[in-house]
C-alpha cells in the first residue's frame, strides 16, 4: 500500500520497500510516514489550490459573458428605439410639409398651413415635457431593469 502512494507521488519505486525499512529501524518508519504525510498534504492543497484557481477564473467568464448578453441586448433595445423615434419624427415631418402645402393650396393660404403645423408640434412636444417621466423614464426603468436583472439560468 505505501509503495503504490510512494509511486504515485513521486513517479517510481522506492529504494527500499516500505517493510524493509520498518524492519530496519522503528525510528525510519516514523521519519518515512511524517515526510509522506507532509507530501500529501501539500500535494493535495496545491491541487484543490489549482482546481478553485479554475473554478473562480469559470465563474468570473461566466459573469463576463453574461453581462456582455444583457449588455448587448440593452444595446439592441436602445438602438431599436432610437431608431423608431428618428423614423417616427421624419413621418412627422413629411406629414407636416404634406398638410401645410394641401392647406395652402386648398385655402391660398400656405403660412396658415405652416402655423398650424408648428402650433400643432408644439402641443405635443409641451405634452411629452409634461408627462415625460410617465411616458419615458419610467417605461425605460422598467425596460433595462428587466433585461439587466433577469436570470435565465439553462
Amino acid at each position: 500500500m505505501w509503495d503504490d502512494i510512494y509511486l504515485k507521488l513521486h513517479g517510481a519505486r522506492p529504494a527500499m520497500t516500505f517493510i524493509e525499512i520498518c524492519t530496519i529501524q522503528n525510528q525510519t518508519f516514523s521519519l518515512t510516514s511524517k515526510n509522506m504525510a507532509k507530501t500529501e498534504l501539500s500535494d493535495n492543497f496545491s491541487v484543490i489550490s489549482d482546481v478553485l484557481k479554475g473554478y473562480l477564473n469559470s465563474r468570473i467568464d461566466l459573469l463576463k459573458l453574461g453581462l456582455l448578453q444583457k449588455y448587448t441586448s440593452a444595446g439592441v433595445h436602445l438602438l431599436t428605439s432610437v431608431s423608431v423615434i428618428i423614423s417616427a419624427f421624419a413621418a412627422c415631418i413629411f406629414l407636416m410639409f404634406s398638410f401645410s402645402f394641401w392647406y395652402g393650396n386648398r385655402t391660398g393660404n400656405l403660412d396658415q398651413g405652416f402655423l398650424i403645423s408648428a402650433g400643432f408640434f408644439a402641443l405635443i412636444i409641451i405634452i411629452l415635457i409634461v408627462f415625460r417621466k410617465a411616458i419615458f423614464s419610467r417605461n425605460l426603468i422598467k425596460v433595462f431593469s428587466s433585461i439587466l436583472f433577469t436570470d435565465e439560468e439553462n
